[in-house]
């Protein structure tokens, strides 16, 4: 059971103990040899990954933006959306 977005309301006031899941599936790809002789490279990759998810949400909610007044103003989007 989620609330607000977490899985228990502690967590809205604590520090996270790990990095997002979608961060260490992402890194995941990558061989533990390519991690640690080419980080820098990796890194790059990512903040070209972050500003493609971001494009792609912002795509998506100009296309279900009409949408929202018929459902009281407010539309619910899965992060599976986004990727």
């Amino acid at each position: 059971m989620l609330w607000r977005g977490c899985s228990h309301p502690a967590a809205l006031c604590c520090k996270p103990l790990h990095p997002p899941t979608g961060l260490l599936r992402w890194l995941t790809r990558f061989s533990v040899a390519e991690q640690v002789e080419r980080p820098r490279a990796i890194w790059r990759h990512l903040a070209v990954e972050v500003a493609r998810v971001e494009r792609r949400a912002r795509v998506i909610m100009a296309r279900i933006g009409s949408l929202a007044p018929k459902h009281g103003g407010r539309i619910i989007l899965l992060p599976e959306l986004l990727l």
